[in-house]
């Protein structure tokens, strides 16, 4: 009897897991060890008398040979059997995982409806990132993306840089992902989705798409009418744009976005 309650406590007993928020270019790494149908955070164990930047700097290393070059503290989450010290890092390198662990890994833009773990979501969502998110007009058309490996289509954009305002940051994403020179750009509002603050701005652009193939997968320009499958964030930030006149008149009355 005495083993028995030595081994329940045991089991009990909950880790210290550093859990690594990873940042890159506004996009948040993902990790799916091998065999799992989930998504999760890099991290792992703690090992005695370390810290957690220590320790999340060093699993991430050994997880994918990435370098951190900032990391700093932000809580602790308590989940059912672990306690996550969670961390936000910066970092250089080429993934390159630890096969025997992991399995796959992606940089997550926070809007591709993803499966992922219970416990990261809930930590995901208590740090909220500011992404500038793009209405990208050409001939009265809307440009659209869609991930490699998503279903659903979303607006241009992407994570903000530390001290960038939202038009250059929208800009250099539209850059980034689909070579498109903003010939025109202004700031419209702020819209609060669960994981992200969106910063939306408007361009106009000139160019030939050409899709940065690592993250997009295709893309389209959208008269407003044909029925798509459009991720939630992205219908109401076109709604409100129209609805609070945010759009120009010319742009209103050539795209009408429906539902």
């Amino acid at each position: 009897m005495f083993i028995l309650k030595m081994v329940e406590k045991k089991v009990r007993k909950k880790r210290n897991r550093a859990t690594a928020l990873v940042l890159r270019d506004g996009r948040l790494l993902l990790v799916r060890e091998r065999g799992a149908k989930h998504w999760s955070l890099p991290g792992g164990g703690m090992k005695k008398g370390e810290d957690p930047v220590t320790a999340a700097t060093r699993e991430l290393s050994e997880e994918t040979k990435l370098v951190a070059t900032s990391a700093e503290y932000l809580f602790l989450y308590e989940s059912p059997s672990q306690h996550h010290h969670v961390c936000c890092l910066e970092a250089d390198g080429k993934v390159e995982l630890l096969k025997e662990e992991i399995g796959d890994h992606r940089w997550w833009d926070g809007e591709t409806q993803l499966a992922i773990i219970p416990s990261a979501v809930e930590i995901i969502g208590r740090v909220k990132r500011n992404r500038a998110t793009a209405l990208v007009f050409k001939e009265g058309r809307l440009l659209l993306v869609r991930e490699r490996g998503a279903k659903r289509w979303s607006l241009p954009g992407g994570g903000m840089k530390k001290g960038e305002d939202p038009v250059t940051a929208a800009t250099r994403e539209l850059s980034e992902e689909t070579k498109l020179v903003a010939t025109s750009a202004e700031y419209l509002f702020l819209y609060e989705s669960p994981s992200q603050h969106h910063h939306v701005c408007c361009l106009e652009a000139d160019g030939k798409v050409e899709l940065l193939k690592e993250e997009i997968g295709d893309h389209r320009w959208w008269d407003g009418e044909t029925q798509l499958a459009i991720i939630p964030s992205a219908v109401e930030i076109i709604d409100r744009a129209r609805k609070e006149g945010s759009l120009s008149p010319q742009k209103a009355r050539e795209f009408v976005p429906v539902r």
